[in-house]
């Protein structure tokens, strides 16, 4: 990949990453596209590779382990989703996948990594009860019962020590020392500080609620995974982050009508369709005080995440200012 351009294309969700390898092979698969879109012709090369990469993201490609699980199917799927929600400047572009271009993306994604679900050697009983605590919590996943999480459940004495990313990744620093605390004789916490971010202490085999995209105007509530928003039934898919951020300090949770959304909805749209450094002050001319609060935000580094763990479905259930509707 030695032609790639050397300057990464400025992508809103990759910087709300924290997985560093996934952030570099998203990078460059996108500048493989952008090239790839600019030497064919594509009008909206640049912005159309942004919004491909941008759909993996979305789609849960947000860890280097997921993106290596990746099959050809799959990034045929997102390109045909990516194509289908873009907003090309000419109604009638049709843009062929580059389906050649899947396994220089697919070797890009594996690099260094075994693909989820890749068979992998098992670590049985004697193995487990003779590695240390760090090659256990390692080696620990959630999502297996195996001697690992056994003998960990052992050490542990059944009480909560594994903290999770919000991309459900083991986070194997905090974990030890709160595993160490328990074999010290302390009580489990019921709540860690780690590097700046709250997070609750889990048992061996639990797992985090899944974490969503939430809607921008509906606080609490979430949006569906291509988008869409249960009220208005339009997509948020093709908005940016900062832009969502943007909607929900000027008019999250102030929404009063249907009507009103559509209409902040209608303002977004109509935004994108300018150039990329002038969306947001497109948008500011709507709210002023809403743009001074982002600003400040922004630099603060207080912008929200936009993200929420996902109710299961039997308590589920649109709110507007936690009432039920």
């Amino acid at each position: 990949m030695s032609d790639t351009p050397a300057t990464p294309v400025a992508t809103s969700l990759l910087a709300g990453l924290e997985d560093s390898e996934a952030v570099r092979k998203l990078t460059e698969v996108q500048n493989l596209l952008d090239k790839h879109f600019h030497q064919t012709g594509v009008e909206q090369a640049t912005e159309l590779a942004q919004f491909i990469v941008e759909s993996i993201i979305r789609m849960g490609g947000t860890t280097s382990g997921r993106l290596g699980a990746l099959s050809y199917e799959d990034l045929d799927r997102v390109y045909g989703h990516s194509c289908r929600l873009f907003k090309f400047n000419k109604e009638d572009t049709v843009v062929p996948a580059p389906v050649f271009l899947n396994k220089d993306i697919a070797r890009i994604f594996r690099a260094g990594v075994t693909a989820e679900g890749a068979a992998t050697e098992p670590i049985g009983r004697k193995k487990a009860a003779a590695m240390s605590e760090k090659e256990l919590v390692e080696a620990y996943s959630p999502r297996l019962t195996n001697p690992v999480s056994d003998r960990l459940k052992e050490l542990s004495k059944g009480r909560a020590f594994i903290i999770l990313s919000d991309t459900g990744d083991v986070l194997v620093e905090p974990t030890l020392e709160l595993l160490k605390e328990l074999q010290k004789g302390h009580e489990a916490r019921k709540a860690l500080q780690y590097k700046g971010v709250v997070y609750t202490p889990l048992l061996v085999g639990q797992t985090p609620p899944e974490m969503v995209d939430e809607n921008p105007l509906y606080p609490d509530n979430p949006l569906r995974p291509d988008g869409t928003c249960d009220q208005t039934g339009r997509s948020w898919a093709s908005v940016p982050l900062e832009i969502r951020q943007f909607c929900r300090i000027a008019w999250g949770g102030k929404i009063a009508s249907i009507s009103e959304a559509h209409t902040v909805l209608d303002r977004v749209m109509s935004a994108l369709t300018a150039p990329e450094d002038k969306r947001l002050q497109f948008l500011f001319n709507y709210a002023l005080a809403g743009g001074a609060e982002f600003t400040d935000c922004k630099r603060m580094g207080t912008l929200p995440k936009l993200k929420l763990p996902l109710k299961p479905a039997n308590v589920s259930g649109f709110t507007i200012h936690g009432i039920r509707k």
